[in-house]
């Protein structure tokens, strides 16, 4: 983690939060397109820190822990797409099913914005045999699904292995520049334990795009 931070913070101290109070602290940074992680631990006499696990299944529940995943996305009009990848895991010793949901601030179309997610064979197949469960996407290729409704898509019943981590990529272009920063969040959801069905938040990344002209 550190290593991804190396170069990107000003050096600016940040100030500590009084026990019972609040408040905003800001961490200037400027992260070069890519994949960033930012974790900010919170420490006290009555809350100590715990052990840091390396599983982040498990760190991610630290309640010690804020953690955020972010993924900068620099589109150019008209050109390539840009892929980033996204990875999904069942921490489990049991087989369990899974969904991917994409919620984006606003819709991608005001800029000719398309996200493909290429899932390859073998979680095409999976999702398929599960009953190709879906809101807001098509399937535009051989392994490839579109999100065709940006601001709310999901793809469900994705079966995954014990212990299994697997990875897919989107695919992200535009065709006009943007006035902004838009956000796209993937988020994974699933059984966070073997005797529950309920579904819980397992993680996700939020993908900062913008787009240029050439």
């Amino acid at each position: 983690m550190g290593a991804a931070l190396t170069g990107l913070l000003t050096g600016s101290a940040v100030a500590a939060v009084p026990v019972g109070h609040g408040g905003d602290r800001t961490i200037p940074v400027s992260p070069r397109p890519g994949h960033l992680r930012l974790l900010a631990p919170g420490v006290s006499s009555v809350d100590p820190m715990t052990a840091v696990d390396p599983e982040i299944s498990t760190s991610t529940r630290n309640t010690n822990i804020a953690w955020r995943t972010v993924d900068s996305v620099r589109l150019t009009a008209g050109a390539r797409p840009v892929v980033r990848p996204f990875a999904i895991g069942n921490s489990l010793t049991v087989p369990s099913r899974h969904e991917v949901i994409f919620v984006a601030n606003e819709s991608l179309r005001a800029i000719g914005g398309r996200v493909l997610v290429d899932l390859g064979p073998e979680l095409l197949e999976r999702w398929r045999a599960g009953g190709a469960v879906g809101t807001g996407v098509r399937l535009v290729g051989r392994t490839r699904v579109e999100i065709v409704e940006t601001t709310w898509a999901s793809l469900g019943e994705i079966m995954l292995k014990p212990g299994e981590r697997t990875q897919f990529s989107l695919r992200f272009s535009a065709e006009a520049a943007s006035d902004g920063e838009l956000c796209l969040a993937v988020v994974q959801l699933g059984p966070n334990n073997s005797s529950s069905a309920e579904r819980a938040y397992l993680g996700g990344v939020q993908y900062l795009i913008t787009s240029t002209d050439h």
